[in-house]
């Protein structure tokens, strides 16, 4: 049961990210509404603000190694890793493990697909 729910849910997804643009120009570039690049712009200032801010107050040379470790520790191969652990070392908590490890790898492959798709966009506008 649990296959074929992912399966719904992966399907579906699959196919919006393949559906191809209807709003491009004639260079074959998406062409972006107005309020979107507007919206983008703020973000882009906002984010250059806010990391200029705690640059100055906080310096960024000085967290270094905690930056470095959150990357290692949300990064998804240590989690697969230490779930296949608890499951062998715990199996009394093979229910918890197995829903974890499902979820670690839907969260991968997700995770995959948006990048791979993003990059693809990237590797069109060059």
């Amino acid at each position: 049961m649990q296959i074929k729910c992912l399966g719904i849910i992966l399907v579906p997804f699959f196919l919006i990210t393949q559906m191809p643009s209807s709003n491009e120009d004639s260079a074959g570039k998406r062409v972006l509404p107005e309020w979107l690049k507007g919206l983008l712009e703020a973000d882009k200032r906002w984010t250059k603000d806010c990391c200029e801010a705690f640059d100055r107050s906080c310096g960024l040379a000085q967290h270094r190694s905690t930056f470095k470790y959150l990357e290692i520790s949300c990064h998804g191969i240590p989690w697969i890793g230490g779930t296949f652990a608890m499951l062998y070392f715990y199996p009394e908590g093979a229910y918890l493990w197995m829903n974890l490890l499902w979820l670690l790898v839907l969260d991968v492959v997700v995770v995959a697909i948006i990048k791979v798709r993003s990059l693809s966009s990237f590797r069109a506008c060059q």
